[in-house]
């Protein structure tokens, strides 16, 4: 079955995680002055921490850290006089974020049967299209 083309989803796919590193370190700065600086992490735009993701950095030397991100989504950097590369994985940590409930919450807004505060609307666009749609509400049951 092919869908009409309101409802396909062509778009490209939003970011699902997004991470900041605070001081933001410029490539001319040592790998010593990155120390202490805080790595966070959300899902996409939301703000929404994401706790539990498992940072894995690898040392110029050999040496490997693992750091976990906290409840608030952040890691703090240790020091190190090595450059290091950083590597990031999110294992199922438990309750999926997403449910079938959200893609039911999108159709019944889209059909004017509920309201949504301006972030959930923000979160039904799931294309990114700037509309809601029964196309949003598949994306969001097929994720």
């Amino acid at each position: 079955m092919r869908l009409p083309p309101e409802n396909r989803i062509n778009n490209p796919e939003r970011p699902v995680l997004l991470s900041e590193l605070h001081p933001n370190p410029t490539p001319n700065l040592p790998p010593s002055e990155h120390a202490g600086a805080v790595l966070t992490f959300t899902y996409g735009d939301t703000g929404i921490a994401v706790a539990g993701v498992k940072i894995t950095m690898t040392e110029a030397d050999g040496t490997i850290t693992i750091l976990t991100t906290d409840v608030n989504g952040q890691v703090t950097l240790p020091t190190t006089s090595n450059t290091y590369t950083l590597s990031a994985s999110l294992a199922e940590t438990g309750e999926e974020p997403i449910t079938p409930g959200d893609a039911l919450a999108v159709l019944q807004y889209y059909l004017g049967l509920i309201t949504l505060d301006p972030a959930l609307v923000k979160a039904a666009d799931a294309n990114g299209d700037g509309e809601i749609t029964p196309g949003d509400a598949l994306k969001v049951l097929i994720r």
